[in-house]
């Protein structure tokens, strides 16, 4: 998928439209091209980001490993979200967060 806009920027969307509400508020200029590719072409904006998305996540994404399952008892491995981005570690080089979010 392509590269995230820098937290800094969502967060200071998030505080401008606290104090001026709208509906939508699209950030950086990708969610501009969509929005006004979305505004002009509904229909293939919507098909070309959901080919985008299935691509993405079910043909490229590597295959889950092979486990017992979860049928008779939930699995402790995989119950938390990490949402895999990536931060700077000290060095400069990009790393996975380390931020996870456990499930109760």
């Amino acid at each position: 998928m392509v590269a995230l806009d820098p937290p800094e920027k969502v967060v200071e969307a998030i505080v401008w439209v606290s104090v001026n509400p709208r509906e939508e508020l699209p950030v950086g200029w990708k969610a501009g091209v969509s929005t006004a590719s979305h505004r002009l072409f509904p229909d293939l904006t919507e098909r070309l980001s959901a080919d985008m998305v299935h691509k993405a996540q079910m043909e490229r994404a590597p295959p889950a490993p092979n486990g017992p399952g979860a049928v008779h008892q939930p699995l402790e491995a995989g119950r938390g979200v990490s949402g895999g981005m990536l931060r700077p570690g000290p060095d400069g080089a990009l790393r996975r967060s380390e931020r996870v979010i456990r499930a109760p």
